[in-house]
């Protein structure tokens, strides 16, 4: 089937490929960029392949993950640039960003920007899936509706299992309370960046914290790959170590 592929069925794919950069990407820096290497040929497999099934989510996703690798390798070479991306790309403005999108386009509707560039503003069904997941959001906001089977789930939200965006989904099923959760793992995240002494580590983390973000806005990728994820970029930050040259 052309929806499967060798990095899992469809959208799967993200949660083997972005721990993998995370790691692969971090550790070049520090140990070798051999290990980059690597990473190119498995990250250009995926992508491939995301383009196979036609996965606009991991297409996208891959290819931001394939820039942010050029410019940290060309950072390697120039320790200039990475002090400039650091703090240009800071995790502030990555989860900034994603936090925008998430509240104009998931929460209000708007993607006049999107239509713009010819991207489908129903985001292949979502929208409607989006709005009966708010409008259950709503009845009960602070505690959530719980975690529900997933035939409660699909008989509330249009026979779809979740709300096809991570963010949102935790809110539908724990409300304010989980959702502030999730804002504080990420802020504990965001805060343990500043204190990262290596430019170009600092950098890799602070991208692939957007990208996790990115990814989670229009999927549902569960909330252990969400925590595994951030967990490892939380334990890569607070091990850094200096690195010659």
């Amino acid at each position: 089937s052309e929806l499967i592929t060798l990095v899992g069925n469809y959208n799967g794919g993200v949660e083997f490929v972005l721990p993998m950069a995370v790691c692969g990407s971090a550790y070049a820096h520090r140990y070798g960029k051999w290990i980059e290497y690597v990473n190119y040929a498995a990250l250009i497999m995926s992508l491939a392949y995301a383009l196979k099934c036609d996965s606009l989510t991991q297409i996208a996703v891959f290819a931001a993950i394939m820039i942010f690798m050029i410019l940290g390798d060309i950072s390697m070479i120039a320790n200039p640039l990475a002090k400039i991306l650091r703090w240009i790309l800071n995790p502030m403005v990555m989860v900034g960003l994603n936090a925008l999108v998430y509240v104009t386009v998931i929460w209000s509707g708007r993607a006049d920007f999107f239509a713009k560039l010819g991207i489908d503003t129903s985001f292949h069904g979502r929208r409607h899936i989006w709005d009966m997941a708010i409008y259950w959001i709503q009845q009960k906001p602070i505690l959530g509706n719980g975690l529900e089977t997933v035939d409660n789930v699909a008989q509330k939200i249009y026979g779809y299992a979740h709300a096809h965006s991570f963010f949102l989904h935790t809110h539908y099923m724990t409300g304010i309370i989980g959702t502030l959760l999730v804002a504080a793992m990420l802020a504990v995240v965001i805060i343990e960046w500043f204190r990262i002494k290596n430019d170009r580590l600092a950098y890799v983390l602070s991208f692939m914290t957007g990208c996790l973000c990115m990814t989670n806005l229009f999927e549902m990728y569960t909330v252990p790959f969400f925590v595994y994820t951030l967990g490892i970029i939380y334990y890569i930050g607070k091990t850094d170590t200096p690195v010659a040259g």
